[in-house]
């Protein structure tokens, strides 16, 4: 299903629950900016313990293996992301 590139983490938007934080709120959509998806997808997401900077690391990780589980199902057709770029 096509989405509008919202982000629900525990069941406020993205920005609430990171109280504005611009950093992090940037780092959670890197998986989906590699691929250019940032507007394709809604996320909701739920995630506890380990702290900001430790959820925003799982949250990454979460939508990077959905993102690319999801893109294709085939290998040929999934995005390829060099082993010298972050997500």
């Amino acid at each position: 299903y096509k989405g509008k590139g919202e982000v629900t983490i525990n069941d406020k938007t993205a920005a609430e629950y990171f109280s504005g934080n611009k950093t992090m709120l940037a780092e959670i959509t890197d998986p989906l900016a590699l691929v250019s998806k940032q507007k394709d997808f809604n996320v909701t997401i739920r995630v506890s313990g380990g702290g900001l900077a430790g959820q925003v690391d799982a949250i990454k990780l979460a939508i990077a293996w959905s993102t690319n589980r999801g893109t294709a199902k085939s290998p040929a057709r999934r995005p390829r992301i060099s082993s010298g770029e972050r997500c």
